[in-house]
This record gives C-alpha cells, sequence and structure tokens, in this order.
C-alpha cells in the first residue's frame, strides 16, 4: 500500500479529525498544519521527516514502522515536509517547505 492511503485508513480508523491530529502532534513538539495533513493523506506531497511520521504512528495508534516503512518505498513527491520552526525547535511543514 502508499503511503497516502496508509495515512488516510489510519487516520479514519482513529477516529480523529485532522485538527486533533495537528493538536496531538502540537503537544508532542512538532508543528503540522491541518493542510499539510491533507496533502500528505491524498498523496498531494509527502512527509520528509521520519520523526514526524513516527509521532503521527503513536497519535493514530498503528504499529511503529508500519507508516516509516512506506517512506522507503517510492521517492517523495516534491512540496511539504517538516523543518525546525525559529525559536522552538518544533517542526513545522508548510506548503513553502522544499
Amino acid at each position: 500500500m502508499e503511503f497516502a492511503g496508509a495515512l488516510r485508513q489510519a487516520i479514519q480508523a482513529s477516529g480523529l479529525t485532522l485538527e486533533r491530529v495537528r493538536h496531538r502532534l502540537e503537544r508532542s513538539g512538532l508543528t503540522v498544519s491541518v493542510a499539510t495533513l491533507s496533502y500528505w493523506q491524498r498523496g498531494r506531497s509527502r512527509p520528509r521527516s521520519r520523526a514526524v511520521v513516527e509521532s503521527l504512528e503513536d497519535v493514530l495508534g498503528v504499529a511503529p514502522g508500519s507508516l516509516t516503512a512506506l517512506l522507503d518505498e517510492t521517492a517523495p513527491v516534491a512540496g511539504e515536509g517538516a523543518r525546525p520552526a525559529a525559536g522552538r525547535g518544533a517542526l513545522a511543514a508548510g506548503p513553502s517547505a522544499g
């Protein structure tokens, strides 16, 4: 299965909205926008940070490595990824990343 489809299924199975996923990631010190999460689950872009995907696995309650393994299958689509946010040590993602 491709990353986008697996992420979409994991989000649906969790019962969480993208806003709740975003909030839980933020509590872990990671900043990822709802738009970015939406892009990832629709296959418009892919995360570049394994740490964010590992946190997503935890937030969504899926087996460790189940989403990160899918990142290794194909090259990422140009677009979004995660990067340190200025002054906070968190990770940010957005359309300008790349």
